[in-house]
């Protein structure tokens, strides 16, 4: 079976109820996280040591691993360099303040007491991380990405040429279609469902509309965290 989550955002005990008592994710199921994976939750490097020990786990990257991947591995050579935290590059200084302003103050906290090593490993993670992937079930092909796809162009432009930034900082718009095929499909989270103009009175399920699906259900604000299955269209949603 091929599951997608989104916006899980450090929610370690969410993913745990959905992957292993709601779900039963199996070795030989697939799973697509669809990126701010890390975010608020204090138990976001937690989260993510545990996604990198699971094979048939597959992480995107989103708006908070992108500012993180940028801003730890500035602040990592800083330190590496012997600067303190009095000194460090206004680089580092520049990019540790993009990464505050999502949220994410927890995440440094905790990396920081995490082995060099460990630190590194962390960073390689992210890093690793792709900006969109693409799966094709039952002869419909699902688009993961984590926000949207910015500069949209109607003539075909490839994924590939798209940028981290149109990925994963704009947003889909709801009520477009994007592609004349019905049969392609745009899965996205970050703006929670409560946000979408139009959406239902349950903000706490899915939207879905012109083929495009958020499974942003807010987690990390008190809403369940969601997950679809792409197989049948099932929907799952943590108490």
């Amino acid at each position: 079976m091929y599951y997608v989550m989104s916006d899980i955002n450090g929610c370690y005990d969410k993913f745990i109820e959905m992957t292993e008592d709601i779900i039963g994710l199996e070795e030989d199921d697939t799973l697509y996280l669809l990126g701010n994976i890390i975010g608020t939750d204090e138990n976001s490097v937690k989260l993510l040591k545990e996604i990198a020990d699971m094979v048939n786990v597959y992480p995107i990257m989103g708006a908070n691993e992108y500012a993180a991947y940028n801003a730890l591995k500035s602040l990592s050579n800083d330190l590496a360099a012997g600067k303190d935290y009095t000194s460090l590059s206004k680089e580092t200084l520049d990019a540790m303040s993009k990464l505050n302003k999502l949220g994410c103050r927890k995440l440094a906290e905790e990396f920081l007491k995490l082995s060099v090593d460990d630190r590194n490993d962390f960073i390689d993670v992210l890093g690793d991380m792709k900006p969109y992937d693409t799966v094709e079930v039952n002869k419909k092909i699902y688009v993961l990405v984590h926000q949207g796809l910015g500069n949209f162009e109607k003539n075909g432009k490839k994924l590939k040429n798209y940028t981290v930034e149109d990925l994963a900082f704009t947003p889909v718009d709801y009520r477009k279609r994007y592609f004349k095929d019905d049969s392609v499909f745009i899965v996205s989270g970050h703006v929670p469902v409560s946000e979408i103009s139009g959406a239902s009175e349950n903000t706490e399920e899915l939207f879905m509309c012109e083929n495009n699906i958020c499974i942003n259900c807010n987690a990390a604000g008190g809403g369940p965290l969601a997950c679809l299955c792409l197989d049948d269209m099932k929907d799952f949603y943590t108490d």
